[in-house]
């Protein structure tokens, strides 16, 4: 896996369908030469020392692709931006891992781990802040908007039993930017090349950068854009990256799903996103849950079902039914005097007998 790579995979060399995804961020098995195995370098000439002799031996002379670039990635500097020697193998060599050192106008600026540099591969070298830019971001919500709203259809483990609505799914889109405000203060001296390295949220799933200006490479939830910083400037710069995200949430409890209707409901509406039947649906389902939320406690003691329930528990049943403003509480309510009646007229028949 090459993170955050920009090598191209030949499939007529390789044999690769581009178009599976699986060979996402894939290399083409070839480019693992000098990764997997031993680093074979031939010295052009033959090198002797005497016993007790030492010397810098000189295995390889070769010009790479390479240039002086700045860098602000805030998740490894939210403070500074950092110079970087951004090196690309144009060669047919690789280069193995080790040290590295950096010079700069004839000193030596930095010592640096060096990883692997296959052929057409590109890296970044770091050697020092640099205090000349002075650059911050921030973060906030553009957006947050639902997208769609459908039924959840649930059955029981008993796979003959019908489905029965239990909630809604709702789809949101989340759309969040970053602002990045630089300014060279430099008096002299223009960045040309000044990138900027963002890193999407990972949550709800992971976002998706949006921003396609000044783009110079991308992976999944990342991407570097590259910007030229004039000298001496009055004013700041800013840059806008916008990453967005789509993801589902289930509302299956009551009260979430009055909270959901009460808030939601009437503009879901009128956008066409919900059906009045589905409202209509859903307000049956929050009354079912919030009746059975009552009964429960009285059919049960102590842990156990009980198989019988008197009036008194029946109308205080009832009674909170009602204050709730249930659809069902009318019907309950009637119910219950006509089974009080009942109750009445067999006691009455008891008494005249005796």
């Amino acid at each position: 896996l090459r993170l955050r790579g920009a090598i191209s995979v030949k499939s007529a060399r390789s044999g690769m369908n581009l178009e599976d995804d699986s060979l996402f961020e894939a290399l083409d098995p070839s480019l693992f030469k000098g990764i997997g195995e031993h680093i074979v370098y031939t010295c052009e000439e033959t090198i002797s020392l005497r016993a007790g002799e030492s010397g810098l031996v000189e295995v390889s002379d070769q010009h790479i692709k390479g240039q002086t670039v700045i860098v602000y990635d805030p998740k490894e500097n939210s403070m500074n931006a950092v110079r970087n020697v951004h090196l690309e193998n144009d060669t047919e060599s690789t280069f193995a891992p080790g040290t590295i050192a950096i010079f700069d106008d004839g000193r030596i600026v930095s010592q640096a781990v060096f990883t692997p540099l296959v052929p057409g591969d590109d890296t970044l070298l770091a050697y020092g802040e640099d205090s000349t830019i002075s650059v911050s971001s921030t973060k906030e919500e553009q957006s947050h908007d639902i997208i769609s709203v459908v039924p959840y259809w649930h059955s029981d483990s008993n796979a003959t039993s019908p489905e029965k609505l239990e909630g809604v799914t709702v789809t949101r889109r989340k759309v969040v930017a970053t602002t990045y405000v630089v300014k060279n203060n430099h008096l002299k001296n223009q960045v040309e090349h000044f990138y900027i390295d963002h890193t999407a949220s990972s949550s709800h799933g992971g976002f998706q950068i949006v921003t396609e200006e000044q783009r110079l490479k991308s992976t999944a939830g990342w991407a570097r854009f590259h910007l030229t910083l004039p000298a001496a400037m009055q004013q700041s710069m800013e840059f806008v990256v916008e990453e967005s995200v789509e993801y589902d949430s289930r509302i299956t409890s009551a009260s979430s799903a009055r909270h959901f209707l009460d808030t939601s409901g009437p503009t879901l509406l009128a956008a066409e996103l919900v059906s009045e039947d589905l409202i209509v649906s859903l307000e049956g389902l929050i009354d079912r849950k919030e009746l059975l939320s009552l009964i429960a406690p009285a059919l049960t003691k102590n842990g156990v079902l009980q198989g019988h329930v008197n009036q008194q528990t029946l109308q205080e049943i009832v009674d909170k039914a009602s204050a709730a403003s249930l659809q069902f509480a009318p019907l309950a309510a009637s119910l219950l005097s006509s089974l009080r009646e009942v109750a009445e007229s067999v006691a009455s028949k008891v008494a005249s007998e005796k």
